[in-house]
């Protein structure tokens, strides 16, 4: 069968390219398929990976989609909106029914833990916690 092109498929162009270009493998089992005048060729263990067209769409079709993409990405950004401000004005309502809040203990405990860590003495030399400058 003559071909107008042959493909090398990605798996066997590694193959073939493992070696260096001076010391090739020299033997290679591999697969091929005669598509419109091609030959694809690719490893026997290696499925094949056709590259087909894709259809190419008209000015009025490409902006057509962009103008639903903004329309969706608009309604999904109300949609949220609307979700954050229910959270917010229910945090809100939660508090007011609470009345005051009141600290833990165990977070008093940690403001006092950091209020000795700020209120440490630093030596004439500048370094915290040592005990005096070397001679």
């Amino acid at each position: 069968m003559k071909v107008a092109g042959v493909k090398v498929g990605s798996a066997l162009n590694r193959q073939l390219w493992s070696r260096g270009g001076k010391h090739p493998p020299s033997r290679i089992k591999v697969k091929s398929i005669v598509e419109e005048g091609n030959a694809w060729v690719e490893l026997v263990d290696v499925p094949f990976e056709l590259k087909k067209a894709e259809e190419k769409k008209s000015l009025k079709e490409k902006l057509f989609e962009k103008k639903e993409e903004k329309k969706e990405q608009e309604k999904v950004e109300t949609a949220e909106a609307r979700k954050e401000l229910e959270k917010e004005r229910d945090i809100e309502a939660k508090k007011e029914h609470v009345g005051h809040e009141r600290i833990p203990e165990k977070e008093l405990k940690e403001e006092e833990k950091t209020k000795l860590k700020t209120e440490k003495i630093v030596k004439e030399h500048g370094k915290k916690g040592a005990s005096s400058p070397k001679p």
